[in-house]
């Protein structure tokens, strides 16, 4: 059987969120981890230098809520994050 395998990145706006008021919003890398019917094995995911501490936070509730999931952060600067090219 193949793993689930996550790729993505950090949204810096949307995955934001301090306090307990963040499991109020939704943010959308961590809930990828509120489907009980998906069990991803890793979690890629691509986050910018100024969003280290956010990268930190919404690991930790993703592993929280999904704790056999192993989370691979990866630092990438990128000028324009909408330039795919």
């Amino acid at each position: 059987m193949k793993s689930t395998v996550i790729i993505g990145f950090l949204g810096t706006v949307l995955d934001s969120g301090l306090g307990a008021a963040r499991w109020d919003k939704w943010r959308p890398t961590v809930a990828l981890a509120q489907h009980e019917d998906l069990e991803p094995a890793r979690l890629e995911i691509f986050y910018p230098r100024f969003a280290t501490t956010l990268k930190d936070r919404v690991a930790e509730d993703f592993a929280q809520l999904s704790p056999s999931t192993e989370i691979r952060p990866t630092l990438l600067e990128q000028k324009n994050p909408w330039d795919f090219a």
